[in-house]
């Protein structure tokens, strides 16, 4: 099933507009007009916008999708859904830091110098989130 497969099954008052478009009423908010747009890409990939303001995730929430089912299978990332690249990235990053202040501790600490142990709790307490949402 094709992206605008997916999404076009699930909306009400579907209309063409054109080749690859359509309009709809949008399901995140009390649609009488249809005010939804979807337009379908060369590629496969479908742009949804909401002339009413809905965010695309309230959009597509609220006909159980998410953000992932816009793109067909071979464009979908492995990430976990629901977490765009970039965030995933900055997650890493901020991995990378904690595991540099838990390694400079314990540089410290083989030298003799005194580490400050909440900071060293608050590093692995946030290694253990981030490893959480990364994993999932």
């Amino acid at each position: 099933m094709t992206p605008a497969q997916r999404l076009l099954n699930r909306l009400e008052k579907v209309r063409s507009t054109g080749e690859g478009s359509y309009i709809a009423c949008c399901p995140a908010h009390d649609d009488r007009t249809p005010s939804l747009s979807i337009k379908e890409c060369d590629d496969g990939r479908l742009l949804v916008h909401c002339f009413a303001g809905c965010p695309t995730s309230d959009v597509l929430m609220a006909v159980g999708l998410s953000l992932g089912d816009l793109f067909p299978e071979g464009m979908r990332s492995h990430n976990k859904p629901g977490l765009p690249h970039w965030k995933m990235e900055r997650l890493r990053a901020h991995a990378d830091h904690e595991r540099a202040v838990l390694a400079c501790m314990r540089f410290d600490a083989a030298r003799g110098e005194l580490v400050d142990p909440e900071r060293a709790t608050k590093a692995k307490e946030r290694l253990r989130k981030i490893g959480g949402l990364l994993n999932d």
